[in-house]
Parts: structure tokens; sequence; C-alpha cells
């Protein structure tokens, strides 16, 4: 007579089983995550405009040694409390095809939830340990998000400061050239940093009146700058004389022509 299986024990087992799995895969994904990335050497980085406005997009172009390369943005804001808490919304974060990840620290906080405000997107949310939190996901698909970063703050606290790093990887062409252009609309006035493989760059996001002819906006007047207002003048499109010799003379002496 064939007895039956002790089911119990086979349950043991396989929960088991389907524990020890699932550690190891949690063991593998922490691995994959911290496992340090290799940075790609770029050159001839080019950033346009140099001075950008709030809400402009900035164009970035340079050279890479390998076939993708990462670029990042990152920008710290300030939030003031209210009754103990703090919140902050970034409108019309546009998120472009492709591997993109994105995370927000906040420190001086007890805790942080961030909300993308679309109803199949979880919210992330994290305890802080020493008055700092942090959530990110990779999991981030393309399209364009109104995004809230909320939580309680420290006591006796009366702003907190929010950093958001947002990162997506870029393919080279057959030559290791690439470009891309970022919409700074989400971005506060002040300061970011951009980093696209090897090379980091600070950018200074401030409201700058522009000379009408400083047409790439560096805040220098360059010789085509000048032969456009020539041309134009010639043809009776805007400029008088007086206004050429003054575009000659920022041109010659080469200083900034932004107010």
């Amino acid at each position: 007579m064939i007895k039956p299986k002790n089911l119990t024990s086979y349950s043991k087992k396989k929960t088991n089983n389907s524990i020890g799995l699932t550690k190891i895969l949690l063991v593998l994904t922490f691995i994959v995550l911290f496992i340090p990335s290799v940075s790609a050497e770029v050159t001839n980085l080019h950033i346009s405009p140099d001075n950008p406005n709030p809400g402009d997009e900035v164009n970035i172009s340079g050279t890479a040694t390998t076939d993708d390369v990462e670029a990042t943005v990152e920008f710290t804001k300030s939030v003031n409390v209210s009754e103990g808490k703090y919140s902050y919304t970034i409108n019309n974060v546009k998120i472009p095809e492709g591997d993109n990840t994105f995370k927000v620290i906040a420190d001086g906080v007890k805790n942080l939830k961030v909300d993308a405000n679309v109803w199949w997107a979880p919210t992330l949310s994290s305890d802080a340990s020493d008055g700092t939190a942090s959530v990110g996901t990779s999991m981030v698909p393309s399209g364009t998000y109104d995004i809230t970063i909320s939580g309680d703050a420290q006591d006796d606290t009366s702003s907190v400061d929010l950093t958001i790093v947002a990162t997506r990887v870029l393919s080279t062409d057959s030559s290791g050239n690439f470009e891309f252009s970022y919409d700074t609309d989400p971005i506060p006035e002040g300061d970011f940093s951009l980093t696209v493989g090897s090379e980091s760059r600070t950018i200074n996001l401030a409201y700058t009146e522009y000379h009408p002819y400083d047409l790439d906006r560096d805040c220098m007047i360059d010789i085509s700058e000048v032969n456009t207002a020539i041309d134009d003048y010639r043809t009776g499109q805007g400029p008088v004389i007086s206004d050429v010799n003054n575009l000659v003379d920022l041109y010659r002496m080469q200083v900034d022509c932004c107010e």
C-alpha cells in the first residue's frame, strides 16, 4: 500500500524554497544596482545657450568613447515648511523615450513621498534616516508628468532641501557623437549641474536680457552675428548704422553684452 505524501512537509519545503529564491533575487538586484558604472570619456562637450533663461531648451552635444553615455541633470530646491509639512510640485516634467531614472533626496525630513499624479503610477515613499530620505526608480515611461514631492519635516525646521536627480542613457553614432536637448521648464532659477559621461558642468539658470543679435545667446558677439546685422541693415530689416557700429565695437572689445 502506497502511503500518502506528507502534504504539510511538502508545503513547508515549497514555501522555504520560494523564500530562498526571493532572497537570492533581492541580493542579485542589490548587487546589480550598486555595481559602480564606468563613465564614458567625453570630449568636445558643447552646451547652448551658455546662459539659459528659465524655460529655455538647452542643447547638448559631444563625442564619447562608448556606444552609450549617461547624462544626468541635478538641482536642489529649498522648500518652506508649513505646520510641520512640506510640499513641492514640479510641473510639465517631460520624460523622453529610452532608459531613464529619477531620484529624489530630501534633507531635514521625517519621511518622503513622491507622486507622479497619474492613476497607474505607484506612489514612492521612504522614512528618513538621520533626517535624510530618498526614493528613486528606473521604471519611468516616456510622457509628461506633474510630480509632487511631500512629507513631514523634522521638528523645528523652517525649510527642507530637495535634490532631484534625473538620468537618461544616450546612444552615440558610429563616430561616437551624441546630441540631445533638455527642457529647463521644471528647473527653478539658480545653478544646476549637468554631467555627461566623464564631464560635468554647472549651469546658471537666470533671467537674462540678451542683445538682439546675440543669436547663440552666449553674451558675446561674434563675427557671424555682426555680418547678420550688416545684412539686415543693407536690406532695411531693422538696425540703423549706429546699431551696427555698436555691435562692431562689442565684437572688437569682446565684452559681455548681456544685462
